[in-house]
Parts: structure tokens; sequence; C-alpha cells
């Protein structure tokens, strides 16, 4: 689930992530920007009894190649910096196999291809899943791994879930979650 969070964060697959540093003061920030082209988070940790922070650096790059900062707080990555929407005016398609979204005030994209998926145009909304589009129930799917890819049920689609190493997944009372390693 840590990988699916840090991805939907900055917007990145996994395998772009650059940088983990441990740094002696805490965080006086979420994620920020550093230039135009680059997103830093910070997360706090225990250490030995100590306070410590992490700050990790990932490039923004296609889908969403230009950082923003959203407040003095918080920043990501987007699709272009004067590309800016509303939410409730916004209609989410594919670009391809790029799902265009409206995040924070931002056009985001998604590359569905990153993850063996095809963006699917739903009236709900642009959807990344397996092709052919699949629908499924998230309280009855059962989870399960291919090789290194993780089969799951998002968005109520069948979707891939690629593991930079093993995929695995655990006995759940609804079924088996899947998870990478």
């Amino acid at each position: 689930m840590f990988t699916r969070n840090l991805v939907a964060l900055s917007g990145l697959a996994p395998a772009l992530l650059l940088t983990l540093a441990a740094c002696s003061e805490k965080c006086d920030y979420v994620s920020r920007c550093r230039g135009a082209d680059r997103l830093e988070t910070c997360t706090e940790r225990m250490e030995d009894g100590d306070r410590v922070a992490d700050e990790e650096t990932v490039p923004c790059a296609a889908p969403n190649p230009a950082c923003v900062e959203l407040d003095d707080q918080h920043a990501r990555c987007v699709a272009a910096a004067d590309e800016t929407c509303e939410t409730a005016d916004f209609t989410e398609t594919c670009d391809g196999p790029v799902a265009r979204r409206c995040r924070q005030g931002y056009v985001t994209g998604e590359d569905c291809a990153a993850e063996g998926n095809a963006c699917v145009a739903r009236e709900t909304g642009a959807a990344c899943a397996r092709a052919p589009a699949t629908e499924c129930d998230p309280q009855a799917f059962t989870e399960t791994c291919e090789g290194a890819t993780g089969v799951i049920c998002e968005t109520g689609l069948v979707a891939n879930l690629r593991c930079e190493a093993r995929c695995r997944s655990a006995t759940a009372e609804r079924g088996a979650t899947v998870y990478c390693e």
C-alpha cells in the first residue's frame, strides 16, 4: 500500500525515485518543489528514541513534468504549472494511455501503461484498467499475483499493479490482499 500512496502523491512510477537522505532536524513541510521539476517530501520517524526526518527527492517526469507549490506545506507534480482546473467543472479524459484528472486545482496525468493498464473513459471519469476493461466488485474481488504483477480491483475495474521485485498476497477477511516487495 505504501507504494500506491507514494505514487499517488508524486504522480511518478516507483522506479523513478531518486534519493533518500536522513536529516537531523524535524520536518517543517510535507512536500515542496526543488526547482521547477523536482518534488521533495519529508517524513518523520523515531530512531533510537530520537526524531529523524527523511527527505526524498523525485524528478517530476511525464506525464507530470512540472512541480507546483500548493501551499506552504504541500507541493505536487502536475501536467503544466499554468494548467489549472476546477474539480466540479473538469471532465476526466484519456489522452492515449494517460488518464487526465483535476487534482488540487491542477491538471495531472496518470500513465496507465506504466502499470500495464489502458486508460478507460467512463461516465465517472478516466480510470486505469487491465485491457479489456472488466468491471469488478471491490467487496467480492480476490486480489491475486501473476508473477511480479498484482491483479487488483480499483475504481470498480480490474487493474494491474506492477511490482519492482515480487508480488505477494496476504489473506485478509475479504480474501487476499496484494502488496509489492
